[in-house]
């Protein structure tokens, strides 16, 4: 992924799908910044393929914390709560 995309991220696995949380932060010179753009996308675990890329395209800003809940994300920023699906197309595969 281009150096100016990504920034901080959490990285986990959820029914065989790795799933990349980017925050949109990064840290310099021991202050957090903004910076690369807020996302969340999944690869196949196996493959490596790239099966989709969700931008946060509004103004919540960096990604705080996040948790799932069945086949639900769920995004913490400073002033708000996102909800997003997890589920996929069976095509993406």
């Amino acid at each position: 992924m281009p150096g100016d995309l990504v920034s901080k991220s959490s990285i986990f696995i959820k029914d065989d799908l790795l799933f990349m949380i980017n925050r949109g932060s990064a840290f310099t010179d021991y202050k957090e910044t903004g910076y690369g753009k807020t996302f969340f996308s999944s690869f196949n675990i196996n493959t490596g393929k790239y099966l989709f890329l969700s931008y946060i395209k509004d103004d919540r800003g960096t990604v705080l914390n996040f948790t799932i809940i069945k086949n639900e994300l769920f995004l913490l920023f400073k002033n708000k709560i996102a909800k997003y699906s997890m589920k996929l197309e069976k095509n993406c595969y």
